[in-house]
């Protein structure tokens, strides 16, 4: 057996960031052997601002060092950009960023200066893409609408703050695009219900025309696809499930319905070349600034209009998402549960598990014997590692190009049901098993004792 490598950490940290201005921090991180931080959101804390946001939700989980840092008490405060922008970057665009309050630059130049003693000591600084942070962007939210994906401005905007950000902060190495998908979940009301996308907008149809694609047969397959998640007789679905083996018979189940393919045709089309754009942009301002790219679980991917393979050449490493939790969104065993329930719903007669199996037959998604989609729930055994979250991670890997241009990220949820620590201790010791050296840990905010302790002992 090969031997092990550390697996080490790049600390995703939610504001307030300036616990990084303590210089004992970098002390506690190397000694767990933390590779570097990456600011969820570069920003400093505005007690004065007019849009604060709670910072400390949940007192019982989360680190002492945000805690202290905001008084040992819950608080809320308003981010603020760290920089007044370089104007010329954004001429012409709707959009456009605030400068930095005089009263808080020496705030500022403290989280500068936490930053720049991090790279001295050999971290690695990264950030992530902040449009709609700090201007009248028209979402708050990290994550792009469906409209922003086929919008030229967006893009713009994207590399502009990119650009500006590194200029501002030379000690950043890469940047983090986040959210570039679209939906894959079916749940009526969910926020990632597929069905309730709105692809109909100006930009949307431009797109679509200027590539030859009908953005009628991309609402129809849509339809389709929906009418055939309610035909799904008992009949119906052991019938894939005998006949549909592997990825091969998944992709023949997709490949059935033309407009179905069209419709993910549209949506893989938009996201290569929203990706592409930004990443073509950052690189002519910022050669040197590495380009990373997060995205959904293989089983999932196609679903969403992500197709990593085809990423590799617009990104400099690919940050698959290790999201496992139920409940809340965006956790696999969370989206299982939805699809089963669901089409349970939808399909007179089919039980739990044939729904099961029929998912897991079309999505090529291994099933667990002795951990039924029902228990999803309750904290999952070493054999679901040793199956499901194995065999999305190799995929994950196979489709990055190799470990070296992989970062995947590792959560513990979004709301649901968090993965406790000896779920945590599994997850990390499949990813240290295939090779992988490195990823990012979201966040260091939530970070407990027994979770700390894990993430120690594969860093060191």
């Amino acid at each position: 057996m090969p031997e092990l490598k550390p697996l080490r950490p790049i600390l995703f940290i939610g504001p307030p960031i300036e616990v990084l201005c303590d210089e004992s921090i970098w002390d506690e991180l190397e000694q767990a052997g933390v590779a570097g931080v990456a600011p969820a959101q570069l920003s400093i804390m505005d007690p004065e601002g007019n849009e604060p946001i709670p910072l400390v939700p949940a007192p019982d989980r989360v680190h002492p060092r945000v805690l202290a840092a905001l008084g040992d008490a819950p608080a809320e405060r308003t981010p603020v950009s760290p920089f007044s922008p370089r104007r010329d970057l954004y001429e012409g665009l709707p959009w456009q960023p605030p400068d930095l309050p005089d009263r808080l630059s020496a705030q500022a130049e403290d989280l500068h200066e936490g930053l720049r003693e991090g790279a001295r000591r050999g971290f690695q600084i990264h950030f992530n893409d902040d449009k709609g942070h700090f201007m009248d962007f028209p979402t708050r939210r990290l994550n792009l609408l469906s409209r922003h994906l086929c919008d030229p401005d967006v893009v713009s905007l994207l590399v502009a703050r990119a650009v500006d950000t590194a200029e501002n902060f030379p000690e950043c190495s890469a940047i983090y695009l986040d959210g570039v998908n679209y939906r894959w979940d079916i749940k009526p009301g969910h926020p990632d219900d597929v069905f309730e996308e709105k692809l109909g907008d100006e930009e949307s149809r431009r797109f679509a025309s200027e590539r030859g694609i009908s953005m009628q047969r991309v609402f129809d397959g849509r339809a389709r696809f929906a009418d055939r998640l309610r035909s799904l007789s008992p009949g119906v679905a052991e019938d894939s499930v005998s006949n549909l083996n592997g990825a091969m018979g998944a992709i023949e189940w997709w490949l059935e319905e033309p407009d179905v393919v069209e419709w993910l045709r549209f949506k893989a089309a938009a996201i290569e070349w929203h990706i592409a754009s930004a990443y073509a942009g950052i690189k002519h301002h910022r050669p040197e600034l590495q380009v990373g790219v997060m995205w959904r679980q293989p089983a999932v991917a196609a679903l969403s209009g992500y197709l990593p393979r085809r990423i590799r050449a617009h990104s400099d490493f690919q940050m698959p998402k290790e999201y496992w939790w139920a409940g809340g969104w965006a956790g696999l065993k969370g989206t299982v549960v939805n699809w089963v329930d669901t089409l349970v719903e939808w399909n007179d007669g089919l039980s739990p598990e044939q729904a099961s199996r029929w998912f897991s037959a079309v999505f090529d998604y291994p099933l667990t014997p002795g951990y039924r989609v029902t228990d999803y729930h309750n904290e999952a055994p070493q054999e679901w590692f040793d199956t499901a979250v194995d065999d999305q991670t190799r995929k994950m890997i196979e489709s990055c190009g190799g470990v070296d241009r992989m970062v995947p990220v590792v959560s513990l949820e979004h709301s649901g049901t968090p993965l406790t620590a000896i779920e945590l201790d599994r997850l990390l010791g499949v990813l240290q098993r295939h090779g992988v050296q490195r990823y990012l840990y979201a966040s260091f905010n939530s970070i407990t004792s027994d979770v700390w302790s894990v993430i120690a002992k594969y860093g060191r």
